[in-house]
């Protein structure tokens, strides 16, 4: 892995980036989670001789108090995670947008030393790119880059996806034999707080690929995957109605209506 300076440069797709000119000058090009109308490091002339995602790295966005859903004004601790079995320097990008491309919510750094905040000042100028400094390239322990930042999250009802680009590097000084890995995460508005103290909560159970709802009737009731993705949708006309859900691939789902939100796990 090479470090990046700040030399500004057009890309095929026409998209003119720059890097920002500040005295942090290491980091990832700014524009380059793979996001809406953004490249990554795979395909912008750096790290490009591996094909992305196409290697033994995990990479995931992990963020526990975030995973029913974010409370509008809310700060969230948020970590990216990227594992490589030997590999001992690593890289990240991160960009927080909605639904229309609009970058939402506040990054605020409380790692300076391994993490910083950059802009793109031609292109997407209003988005914020939380990044690595040259200490955050290097491993947390072998095997394992990491770097957390805090997320405020904005007032507004909309879901919103976070998307990341890792780098995983063979650490030779060049740019060549790194992979690139992207993921993204999209988490809705919590509806937890708006519940009245009146307001009886759906009873929820999980059986044999069944889903089972009670206390109930007349609810509107949504499934999403971990990504935000709608998988179904149900209207309850009984105080108690059970579905299938054998379509479904095991792992967690959130369940949603108009008044309530859970989180369940499918085997």
């Amino acid at each position: 892995m090479k470090i990046l300076y700040i030399i500004p440069f057009t890309l095929a797709t026409g998209m003119l980036v720059s890097f920002d000119f500040t005295s942090k000058s290491e980091g990832a090009p700014v524009s380059a989670t793979g996001a809406p109308n953004e490249i990554t490091c795979a395909t912008s002339g750096c790290h490009d001789d591996n094909v992305p995602n196409l290697g033994s790295a995990v990479i995931s966005i992990e963020s526990n108090t975030l995973e029913t859903g974010y409370v509008p004004g809310e700060t969230y601790p948020v970590t990216v995670k990227i594992e490589d079995s030997d590999v001992v320097r690593f890289g990240y990008q991160l960009v927080v947008l909605d639904e229309a491309g609009n970058n939402v919510g506040d990054i605020q750094i409380i790692d300076p030393v391994r993490t910083q905040t950059m802009f793109n000042h031609l292109e997407l100028t209003d988005r914020e790119y939380a990044t690595y400094t040259y200490e955050g390239t290097s491993a947390v322990q072998t095997g394992l880059g990491e770097w957390t930042i805090n997320w405020v999250a904005p007032e507004s009802n909309l879901p919103v996806t976070f998307y990341v680009a890792c780098v995983s590097a063979d650490n030779d000084g060049t740019d060549e034999g790194d992979v690139v890995y992207t993921t993204q995460k999209t988490v809705l508005k919590s509806v937890n707080n708006s519940i009245s103290e009146n307001q009886p909560s759906i009873n929820v159970r999980v059986d044999n690929r069944m889903i089972t709802f009670s206390n109930a009737e007349g609810e509107d009731v949504s499934i999403f995957d971990i990504n935000g993705r709608l998988m179904n949708n149900w209207l309850l006309k009984s105080s108690s109605e059970t579905f299938s859900i054998g379509e479904l691939t095991p792992g967690i789902y959130f369940i949603r209506s108009k008044n309530y939100s859970t989180k369940i796990s499918i085997q």
